[in-house]
């Protein structure tokens, strides 16, 4: 039986998918031996653009989150070798949980005995990369939530699992992109059940031949134009 300790990464405010994989690892009695957060930063490639429309959501930021449940906290960006080392050395965590995570460097990533896991919001190699939704409806890709051990290329590695997220002909756009993000916690639970029995994780090589780059604004209209004919294809009713 492995006795996992986790290390959380994640940003330096509001971040509901952070919030949710902590609290699950929480309710399952997993205890979380450090948050390490990113500054802001607002990414040169990515455009504010969207068509799902925006939810607000009621949530406290993670340092106040990681204060009241008693977990150490600290804001440093994440290719921060030297302290990041010191940190792990000092708690002995085993193993990381990408709740969000600038792109890791290989010497953090070795730095975990039993890796870092990431939950990706698509097929992979498919989807890999920020604009996994849209890559999903331009190369007519089955939605899913995919689970994976990190390596040095973005959403390459190992996978863990892929769950499917099924899709009805009446959902819109929102819907689905609502259900891919609550797959993704389904998967988190399936993990955390791994990480409290102790269990070692089986794990299938990931192979991304290609990389995909962030879209442009044109890139990703002309992605949600082909929405209707994909929810035809891949809708169970």
């Amino acid at each position: 039986m492995i006795n996992y300790k986790v290390f959380i990464f994640t940003y330096n405010f509001p971040h509901l998918k952070t919030i949710k994989i902590c609290q699950e690892l929480i309710l399952k009695n997993i205890k979380i031996e450090y948050i390490i957060a990113a500054p802001f930063k607002k990414l040169p490639q990515y455009s504010d653009w969207s068509p799902f429309k925006k939810k607000k959501y009621n949530i406290i930021s993670i340092s106040e989150f990681a204060k009241s449940n008693n977990i150490p906290y600290l804001i440093c960006d994440h290719n921060n070798s030297n302290k990041i080392s010191k940190l792990i050395k000092k708690n002995e965590s085993n193993i990381g949980i990408i709740g969000g995570a600038r792109i890791l460097n290989i010497e953090i990533i070795k730095l975990f005995r039993y890796g870092i896991i990431n939950y990706h919001p698509g097929k992979i190699p498919e989807t890999s990369g920020l604009d996994s939704f849209y890559w999903m409806l331009e190369k007519n890709v089955s939605p899913s939530v995919t689970a994976h051990f990190i390596n040095y290329k973005v959403d390459e590695g190992e996978e863990i699992l892929n769950l499917e997220v099924l899709i009805e002909k009446d959902d819109t756009l929102d819907n689905i992109y609502e259900k891919v993000n609550n797959v993704q916690f389904k998967t988190h639970s399936i993990i955390c059940d791994y990480l409290k029995d102790g269990k070692l994780f089986v794990k299938k090589k990931l192979i991304r031949p290609n990389k995909n780059l962030p879209m442009n604004n044109l890139q990703r209209k002309q992605a949600i134009n082909k929405f209707q004919k994909w929810k035809n294809i891949f809708s169970i009713n």
